[in-house]
């Protein structure tokens, strides 16, 4: 490449960076990002509790056929409660971040 066209080149991509900036809304930015933040971890919540209901009842159905001993079973109510609180209060935090109030 040339060292004019190198110019060019650099002139388009700093045009580019400047109109972007300039349409840039942080107000639009951050309400996006803190809709992405609070999807993710709502929908990890619900996964987790929904994926701990599942492997629970695998644990107890397959430890049952190896040994035919109730025993060995899982409390569903206790990993329910595990899994609850240790992912409540992040959640909540999360919420609270998205649904703050910006003050100018």
């Amino acid at each position: 490449m040339s060292d004019q066209e190198l110019r060019t080149t650099f002139e388009e991509v700093k045009n580019k960076i400047e109109s972007d900036w300039a349409n840039f809304d942080t107000i639009k930015f951050n309400d996006e990002t803190r809709w992405k933040i609070w999807k993710i971890f709502v929908w990890g919540f619900f996964i987790a509790i929904f994926g701990s209901i599942v492997v629970t009842i695998l644990y107890n159905v397959y430890f049952y056929y190896l040994t035919q001993d109730t025993d060995l079973f899982l409390k569903l109510d206790s990993i329910l409660t595990l899994m609850w609180s240790i992912i409540w209060a992040p959640l909540w935090f999360v919420m609270g971040y998205y649904f703050k109030t910006d003050k100018d």
